[in-house]
């Protein structure tokens, strides 16, 4: 009944790529609230990335990131049975 190779790990490592790193530097949000909320959306990630829709036309999945008092971001991210990996992020229009 289940699949093999694909859940190896009951929890994926979470890669934060360098392109990610420097969108999220260049918001200039307070660095605890973007922690606190970054590390709610790492672990719902790392559990279930496949409940998150995939882009149209890109090979990426996206997820909303919520911060009270801003636009929400929206991240982009790939995944395997191991890891996500989290490639960009942007504010929503």
């Amino acid at each position: 009944m289940s699949e093999p190779d694909w859940f190896t790990s009951p929890l994926r490592e979470v890669r934060r790529e360098p392109l990610f790193l420097e969108q999220i530097a260049a918001l200039g949000i307070d660095s605890r609230r973007l922690e606190e909320a970054l590390a709610g959306l790492d672990y719902a990630l790392s559990k279930r990335p496949e409940v998150f829709p995939q882009a149209p036309l890109t090979p990426f999945s996206r997820a909303l990131l919520y911060i009270e008092g801003l636009p929400p971001l929206r991240v982009f991210f790939t995944y395997d049975a191991v890891q996500v990996k989290l490639i960009c992020v942007e504010f929503t229009e």
